[in-house]
Order: structure tokens, then C-alpha cells, then sequence
């Protein structure tokens, strides 16, 4: 109920690049990240999962995995943790009988693969997870 709520309006300031900028210039960011990664890490919930990947993607437009690192309050696990959640996205979107629940994230899905696409160069080790899941 009321996360998904917050979550959803998160998304959609997001989405607005203006103030998705003005969020991320702050630390805040980094906050954000790690409470979505640590909250959403061992979920089985796909909307979850797909929602927590949309808010990390439009997050990533506007950072670089080498920012994030020398971040003194982001942790090396939680870009980890970040790899993990984008190479489970990537293998459900991958599975060839895509289910109800996976068509139903079909607009999230494409939020993160759009953003995979502007800023996947710029986190080598989410790149390589990506890669690498594609192949397991």
C-alpha cells in the first residue's frame, strides 16, 4: 500500500529529469539506493523487484559506478547488491514463457532497459553481471 505509493511517486519525480536532478545532487541518493537494495534483496515479489530496478535505473542517469564507489556513505556491497537486482531483471526478462506477472511490468521493464541503455557503460560491473546472466 503505502510504500508502493512512495515508491511510485519516487518514480515519477524520476522521470521528471529536472527534478529527478535536483533529488540526486544530494546525498540522498545514496540513501535511497542502499534502503532499496538492502529492503528488496531477497524478495521473491516481481513487482518489487521490477520497481526497485526503475528507481535504481533513473538513479543511475545520474551518477557513475566510480562516483558511487568513492562516496564515503555508499558501501562496495551494496553495488553488489545493485549488480544482483539488474542480473535478476535482465534473466526474468530473458526467460522465453513470460508470464502474466512479467507482462503485467512490461512499462517498468522498459524504464530499466531505456536507462540500462544510456548509462550501462558508465557501471562496468553491473555491465558484466548483466553479461554474465545472460549466459547462465
Amino acid at each position: 500500500g503505502s510504500i508502493f505509493l512512495a515508491c511510485d511517486t519516487i518514480l515519477n519525480v524520476l522521470l521528471k529529469k529536472e527534478l529527478g536532478g535536483l533529488l540526486c545532487g544530494e546525498s540522498s541518493f545514496i540513501h535511497l539506493l542502499e534502503a532499496i537494495v538492502n529492503s528488496t534483496e531477497d524478495s521473491k515479489e516481481l513487482s518489487v523487484i521490477m520497481m526497485a530496478g526503475s528507481i535504481c535505473a533513473l538513479i543511475f542517469d545520474f551518477t557513475s559506478e566510480a562516483a558511487l564507489l568513492i562516496h564515503p556513505n555508499f558501501a562496495d556491497k551494496s553495488l553488489d547488491k545493485l549488480c544482483k537486482l539488474f542480473s535478476r531483471i535482465f534473466i526474468l526478462s530473458q526467460q522465453q514463457s513470460m508470464n502474466d506477472d512479467v507482462m503485467a511490468q512490461m512499462d517498468l521493464l522498459e524504464i530499466i532497459t531505456a536507462g540500462y541503455s544510456r548509462w550501462g557503460d558508465r557501471f562496468p560491473r553491473v555491465q558484466k553481471a548483466i553479461g554474465s546472466s545472460r549466459y547462465s
